[in-house]
């Protein structure tokens, strides 16, 4: 008798569509399958997806290698051969461009053109009316965001400083705690030892509310400028 696997098609090999000794499902529909359109066209989609990212990835390693050859280049000084990586090194970056706006990943680039469509133009953000960026070797300077680093600096500090009171308050209940485990202790009235930690509780309760009240305005502002300000590098 033959041996069954998962599912066995009549007039067939029962150990169709397994690796020989492994018994591992292949890749794909199982042999003898009726697909549907929408099966077939999430087939054909993954084919795809996996052919895109494979090209991908192989574009990234060679714009990787290109740019380890104009750094060589440029180490050696040799002008004629910088020159020529530098020249391998634009049809790279071309090439990766190319095929991230290939139909494979049309998607996926109409996703990146929202996203930047969503960030201002430095002519809208007040303070960045000017705004210039020089390319000094692999580093970009920025002139113009001067406002957003100092208001960032700002905020931070107020918020280092709400931060401190917050511990500060905190350690204050804390040995308000310590000292009414003494008086219930020692037996000087339960009941208003009770009362006191109660009361001691809320104000640290309303403490941390009015101080989470402030902190997370300032903390969201923070975030803020340092995205407004991270976008111009």
């Amino acid at each position: 008798a033959k041996p069954m696997a998962f599912w066995y098609t009549p007039g067939g090999n029962p150990f169709d569509g397994y690796d020989d000794l492994i018994l591992r499902p292949r890749r794909g529909p199982r042999p003898g399958a009726r697909l549907t359109p929408q099966t077939r066209e999430a087939t054909r989609q993954r084919a795809v997806s996996r052919q895109a990212f494979l090209a991908k990835r192989r574009a990234q390693k060679e714009l990787s290698e290109a740019r380890t050859a104009l750094a060589t280049a440029l180490d050696s000084g040799n002008p004629t051969e910088a020159a020529t990586a530098a020249e391998q090194l634009a049809e790279r970056k071309n090439d990766l461009l190319a095929l991230s706006r290939s139909h494979s990943t049309l998607e996926m680039a109409e996703a990146a053109d929202e996203e930047l469509a969503e960030v201002p133009a430095p002519e809208e953000i007040p303070g960045c009316s000017k705004v210039r960026v020089i390319m000094e070797g692999a580093k970009p300077v920025v002139e113009g965001v001067e406002p957003f680093l100092e208001r960032a600096e700002r905020l931070k500090a107020e918020l280092e400083s709400l931060q401190k009171e917050y511990l500060r308050l905190d350690a204050h209940i804390s040995r308000a705690q310590i000292a009414l485990d003494g008086v219930e202790t020692v037996g000087e009235g339960p009941n208003t030892a009770r009362a006191m930690r109660r009361k001691a509780n809320n104000y640290l309760t309303e403490c941390l509310e009015n101080i989470d009240e402030a902190v997370n305005p300032l903390r969201d502002m923070f975030q803020q400028e340092l995205f407004k300000s991270s976008n111009f590098f």
